[in-house]
């Protein structure tokens, strides 16, 4: 019995991940940009926090994909003020970032997890048990947590240097 439960939680844990082609192999690694930015948006797979999740993206009001654990996403990005939100479709709150892009440059930002949405979740869980009571009293608090926060929700959304980004977007892959 065990083995099957590890089977089976490793498979979901999998399922989550990036499956796409290498940074390096991406198309999207080399490509130039002229009078366009390049905005590549990652998700390390350093944490098993929310690993089995998916982030939703949007960029200007607009979906703009989902990350996987260990993945990225790159797109062209015209020059001006641009909103980036990022969300778990079941969780309460949103990471809001607004960024200044200039044409011809190679922007990169990384999106983690938030471990006080966590926090806020596990009072419910600890008193309640795993009761939809719980569940419930627990999304109260993370909403509670989140009200009026330009930043909050399971995610984060935060600006990387390229040198330091580099290294972390070599050994990840494509979301799809």
């Amino acid at each position: 019995m065990r083995n099957v439960l590890s089977a089976v939680v490793a498979m979901s844990l999998s399922a989550c991940t990036a499956n796409g082609l290498p940074y390096p192999e991406h198309p999207a690694s080399s490509l130039v940009v002229d009078q366009v930015a390049k905005v590549t948006i990652f998700r390390s797979n350093d944490t098993l926090l929310y690993s089995a999740r998916t982030a939703r993206l949007a960029m200007d009001g607009e979906r703009a994909g989902r990350l996987a654990t260990g993945g990225f996403r790159t797109f062209k990005v015209q020059p001006g003020s641009h909103t980036f939100v990022v969300k778990m479709w079941d969780a309460p709150g949103t990471c809001e970032l607004v960024v200044d892009i200039q044409p011809g440059v190679e922007y990169f930002y990384e999106v983690a997890p938030r471990p006080p949405t966590v926090a806020a979740a596990t009072p419910g869980a600890l008193l309640l048990g795993a009761s939809p009571s719980a569940v419930l009293f627990g999304r109260g608090v993370q909403a509670s947590q989140s009200s009026g926060k330009q930043c909050d929700g399971a995610f984060s959304i935060v600006p990387i240097e390229r040198a330091e980004a580099l290294p972390k977007v070599a050994a990840l892959r494509a979301s799809s």
